[in-house]
């Protein structure tokens, strides 16, 4: 009698596209939550079902280059995990999901760039964003709008930090933030310090910048009650290399990311060039604002 033969495939419910029977005898993991947009430093989790004894979940946060036992991340960027089951040297289909943090409460502690209200002495009648041409073309309405579309809700507080700027060794850090840092019971989630223009790079040294600068980054995270993500910039003008030394400095002691916005200072098509007050001149235009929102952007996402 004539004998047929087929061939039996290897998929499984795990992964159906897969005929390595590596894959088909371990269950992939699942995610306790779909991708998409989580609170800043959420935690993810992931595990499998049915695992034989002796395999362990293995998770990969850079497409698969390194791989960590583990059933949970902090999700403190945008980022794809990658999941897997392993024993020994067989491994199951992969699973994945993307991730970006979002935001609830910002605090900004700027200067004129982040917002003034109008010097008509000097031809500036704007309430915004020093030298940009309306309100949302400033670099704060730029980076809210970008935050939105996270978390519409958001709330972001920006504040002028010239008098910190200007003498840092006299700065009274209670009477100037304590009435702007708390939101409803608590302090932001999102810390930005954008300033440096009005220091004055002389006095760098002798008045211990250094020493002020890691008090204001320890003060403006005082009233947070859970984990807050504080980025610090360098300045947008020239000639300030000592202190844009000590805001690297510091923000590297505290692991905070660096928006090096002093990469822009030479660019003199990012000046308000259209004014003929010297003062106003210098500023960021509506290109040099987007630019400024985009550095911060690519540090806070």
């Amino acid at each position: 009698m004539p004998i047929t033969v087929k061939r039996l495939s290897n998929k499984s419910a795990n992964n159906p596209n897969s005929d390595n029977p590596a894959q088909a005898t371990l269950p992939a993991p699942a995610f306790n939550r779909q991708s998409g947009n989580v609170p800043y430093a959420a935690t993810v989790q992931f595990s499998a079902l049915d695992v034989p004894a002796g395999a362990v979940v293995e998770y990969s946060a850079d497409g698969g280059t390194n791989w960590a036992t583990g059933q949970a991340v902090t999700v403190l960027s945008e980022t794809t995990i990658l999941a897997r089951t392993r024993l020994n040297n067989q491994v199951s289909a992969t699973a994945s999901a993307q991730y970006a943090p979002y935001f609830r409460r910002v605090f900004i502690l700027g200067n004129s760039i982040t917002g003034i209200s109008p010097v008509p002495e000097i031809g500036w009648t704007g309430n915004w964003g020093m030298a940009a041409s309306s309100a949302d073309k400033d670099y704060v309405h730029l980076l809210t709008a970008q935050l939105k579309n996270r978390y519409a809700d958001i709330q972001v507080k920006p504040i002028a930090g010239s008098s910190f700027e200007r003498t840092w060794w006299t700065y009274d850090m209670s009477s100037s933030l304590d009435e702007h840092l708390p939101f409803d019971g608590n302090g932001p989630d999102l810390v930005i310090v954008r300033i440096g223009e009005n220091m004055d790079d002389t006095q760098v040294e002798p008045q211990n910048l250094e020493r002020y600068y890691r008090q204001l980054l320890d003060y403006l995270i005082k009233y947070s009650k859970g984990p807050v993500k504080v980025v610090c910039t360098t300045t947008f003008y020239a000639g300030q290399e000592k202190a844009n030394a000590v805001i690297r400095k510091v923000a590297a002691e505290k692991g905070y990311p660096v928006a090096d916005i002093q990469s822009l200072a030479g660019d003199a098509t990012l000046r308000a060039t259209q004014y003929s007050n010297a003062g106003l001149a210098q500023h960021p235009n509506d290109a040099g604002m987007q630019k400024i929102a985009d550095l911060i952007w690519q540090v806070v996402k």
